[in-house]
């Protein structure tokens, strides 16, 4: 099975009204239809709409950049997403006895309004803002060094904290790679990049796919990876879970110099 036959089994999948579901039989999930967007296929307008609804709206804006008439008929809905991520709010927490680890007090993006930030949703958004012109605006700013005060001592991220009570946390490859394409190059990112191509290490469906991304994402070699992702997906077949399948296709798509939807320069 190769990428177009992949791609043909993404679109087969599409539920009547639109969007698509984690495995057929389901309701559309606002997560598999933003990464079915970016990987290419169609969601209707009022599916992107649904999909727009909570954290999944953080990253619609960046899945819809590569795909021109996706983009333009969406219009409306991601100025409005966009104006919504710049004014989001979340926690913001004094730690003057050093107990958290981090700099609280640094604004960025939540899970849920209001509530803390965290490193995914933080990454969303700011792959969103950069791919509307929006990347050197005050609030990406302090995002991107949010990401950056968070860095664990391995070189990746975890879902939050670097360290609690002076004890440093293991990073998670996923979270890491959504970081460093969220990141211009540096240093860190370099570690980070180290990081995730530790895959091996815990190889799947979608460690794969978001290591072939962030490699791509920084033009870092991806060596075989591309191809043991499309072995995984072609085993797998009208199997896989739609997210994953979509998420594969992305990367395949990245890896094969097409369009790459979660970096901050256009490829």
């Amino acid at each position: 099975m190769d990428l177009a036959a992949l791609m043909q089994l993404l679109r087969d999948a599409q539920l009547p009204d639109g969007g698509w579901p984690y495995l057929p039989g389901q309701p559309a999930a606002a997560e598999v239809t933003v990464l079915a967007a970016a990987a290419g296929a169609a969601p209707s307008l009022a599916a992107l709409t649904a999909a727009s609804e909570g954290w999944p709206g953080l990253l619609l804006p960046a899945a819809l950049r590569s795909h021109q008439p996706q983009r333009e008929a969406a219009d409306a809905l991601v100025k409005g997403l966009v104006a919504k991520i710049l004014s989001a709010e979340s926690q913001v927490v004094e730690d003057e006895d050093g107990v958290l680890g981090h700099d609280a007090t640094l604004r960025a993006w939540s899970w849920m309004p209001g509530t803390a930030p965290w490193v995914e949703p933080t990454a969303y958004a700011l792959l969103s803002l950069a791919a509307c012109g929006q990347a050197e605006h005050p609030r990406a700013i302090e995002g991107r060094k949010m990401l950056l005060n968070r860095q664990c001592s391995d070189g990746g991220w975890n879902y939050g904290n670097p360290r609690v009570l002076d004890t440093d946390l293991e990073s998670e490859l996923g979270v890491t790679a959504w970081a460093v394409m969220a990141l211009p190059p540096s240093d860190a990112v370099s570690r980070g990049l180290e990081r995730v191509q530790r895959v091996r290490e815990e190889e799947s469906t979608t460690s794969l796919a978001l290591t072939v991304l962030a490699l791509t994402a920084h033009d870092v070699p991806t060596g075989d990876l591309p191809d043991r992702l499309l072995a995984r997906l072609t085993r797998g077949g009208a199997s896989t879970r739609l997210d994953r399948l979509a998420l594969g296709l992305c990367a395949l798509h990245a890896a094969a110099d097409a369009l790459h939807p979660f970096v901050l320069e256009r490829r």
